[in-house]
């Protein structure tokens, strides 16, 4: 039986493994298809693809009282870049060095422009074997392309491999966290790996379908799984 892989974390400096109820019961870890969710029971679920995409999602009843990073949440994206002074400010490279911490020993620093990629390659990687698959009208991903913003996710797809000369690692990353997005919203993404050589990440003869949970409100919770041999099966445990 194929089995998620042991993943150690480190919780208050103590190692612990996934799936794991903090606070008691409060606070849940646990794996998703693609990484790992952290659900806490005020609504609060963040999610992580163990490389470099993070996502945050809160319920309505936080609307218009956030800030930072998350913005102020009041529905309108043109004011979220306010700096810790109040000022708003231009562009997110700004926004995010205004928020860094004086005594952070993290080294976040703008790394330049990035390079221009010859038209040939980017030609190659607008099509349906790259980035251009995002796009696709009749592709896998064709229930997501307005809510999760394909163009946008297009463009920085084919920015990402002109800077590493087409790494095949990054483009299934950036589709991955396509997917991701998606996902969370409960729509369905039809099989890609395939179509981009991306291999497989679940057992084999396993669909990519995904397996919405019970909605709960204000934030559905979203459980990923898997369908072997016509028996669903969600990465809590439980059957569907």
């Amino acid at each position: 039986m194929w089995t998620w892989p042991r993943v150690c974390l480190q919780v208050n400096r103590t190692q612990a493994h996934l799936p794991l109820r903090l606070a008691g019961g409060q606070v849940h870890v646990y794996f998703s298809d693609s990484g790992a969710m952290l659900e806490t029971d005020a609504g609060l679920l963040v999610s992580y693809d163990w490389s470099h995409h993070v996502s945050i999602m809160v319920p309505e009843s936080y609307a218009g009282t956030l800030c930072s990073l998350c913005g102020d949440f009041n529905g309108d994206p043109h004011d979220d870049f306010h700096a810790p002074d109040g000022s708003l400010l231009p562009d997110p490279e700004v926004f995010a060095l205004s928020l860094k911490g004086l005594d952070s020993p993290a080294s976040c620093s703008t790394v330049g422009t990035a390079p221009l990629c010859p038209h040939d390659r980017e030609g190659r990687y607008q099509s349906l074997a790259f980035c251009g698959l995002l796009g696709a009208h009749d592709g896998p991903f064709q229930a997501c392309d307005e809510l999760a913003q394909a163009q946008v996710h297009m463009e920085n797809c084919i920015r990402d491999l002109c800077a590493t000369r087409g790494s095949r690692q990054i483009l299934c990353e950036a589709l991955g966290s396509y997917v991701q997005q998606c996902q969370q919203h409960g729509l369905l993404v039809r099989p890609w790996r395939h179509l981009v050589d991306c291999g497989e990440w679940h057992p084999l003869h396993a669909s990519q379908h995904i397996l919405p949970a019970r909605s709960r409100k204000p934030v559905p919770p979203i459980l990923w799984g898997c369908i072997i041999n016509d028996l669903r099966v969600a990465t809590s445990g439980l059957a569907q």
